[in-house]
C-alpha cells in the first residue's frame, strides 16, 4: 500500500509492481507512474506530480505554506472531521 496525495485529497492506493526479470526498481516504476516519493528506501508515501505543481503555483502566487496546503488536502479528503488522514503523508 502506498498513501498518495492528489488535488482531490489523500488516498490509500494499492500498487502492483512489475516483478519480471528485467523490471526496474520500485522507485523508478513509481516515478514513471508520476508519483513523487517521500523516500527512496521502501516507499510508502508519495504525491502526484499534479499536486506538487498545484502546491508550487499556490506557494508562488498566494504564499501558502506546506502546512496550510496539507490541511486543505486533509479537508478535501474528509471535511466532516470524523476521520483524520494518515499521519505519514508529506506534501
Amino acid at each position: 500500500m502506498v498513501y498518495t496525495s492528489s488535488v482531490d485529497g489523500i488516498h490509500e492506493v494499492a500498487i502492483d509492481y512489475c516483478g519480471c526479470q528485467q523490471s526496474l526498481p520500485k522507485t523508478v516504476q513509481l516515478l514513471r507512474a508520476r508519483l513523487f516519493l517521500s523516500t527512496v528506501i521502501d516507499p510508502k508515501t508519495a504525491a502526484t506530480f499534479h499536486v506538487l505543481n498545484m502546491f508550487q503555483m499556490l506557494s508562488f502566487t498566494s504564499k501558502i505554506s506546506a502546512y496550510e496546503f496539507y490541511q486543505a488536502l486533509a479537508r478535501r479528503t474528509d471535511n466532516t472531521g470524523t476521520s483524520t488522514p494518515p499521519v505519514r503523508i508529506l506534501v
